[in-house]
């Protein structure tokens, strides 16, 4: 009786990556991969010591985004390949970019409160010596009233993280949809 109840479970009992939906499994993923790469840059010295290249290491982030994207939008096709468009595909791909933004901004409030306060700092100074003022939340490095500034950039560095996963990833969403959907037109 044992033995049939356990022979049962087993084979009802799916794996819990099965159970999951792929945007929120493929979102969870790339949250975790992100904070990993940000703790690996610390680390390094690249938010730190070498400024330089941290400047540059941070894009490594965007590649995470679209290949979790595409595993997720893909494995999402492959499950219900006739119900997939490209409509479909933006809105399975904007849940999960909303699940890794929102976790990977609450993880760097805590990066850039508690981890590495001196970061954005470090970062304006760093600017400021290299002339390099251009950067997105940097740009306002050669400002004369640098110490109220910094503050809003912290502020505003956690708000363009949060929107930069988006709006990048909504745009990789879509043409990785339209990728996906011709691909699937192409097969039949």
């Amino acid at each position: 009786m044992i033995l049939i109840f356990i022979y049962n479970f087993q084979r009802a009992a799916k794996p819990i990556h099965m159970t999951i939906k792929p945007e929120i499994r493929f979102g969870l993923l790339c949250a975790i991969c992100m904070i990993i790469w940000t703790l690996i840059q610390y680390l390094a010295g690249f938010h730190t010591k070498y400024l330089y290249w941290g400047q540059y290491t941070g894009y490594l982030s965007f590649l995470l985004i679209l290949y979790f994207l595409y595993r997720g939008l893909n494995e999402k096709m492959r499950d219900r390949p006739e119900r997939f468009t490209i409509r479909r595909g933006m809105r399975e791909g904007i849940i999960q970019l909303m699940i890794t933004a929102s976790i990977t901004s609450i993880f760097m409030f805590f990066y850039d409160y508690k981890i590495n306060p001196l970061w954005v700092e470090d970062m304006i100074s760093f600017q400021r010596t290299n002339g390099n003022s251009t950067k997105y939340f940097l740009r306002f490095a050669n400002d004369p009233e640098a110490q109220a500034i910094v503050m809003s950039n912290t502020e505003t560095h956690l708000c363009l993280y949060f929107l930069s996963i988006l709006i990048v990833g909504a745009s990789m969403s879509f043409m990785l949809s339209a990728i996906l959907q011709s691909r699937k037109v192409a097969n039949q």
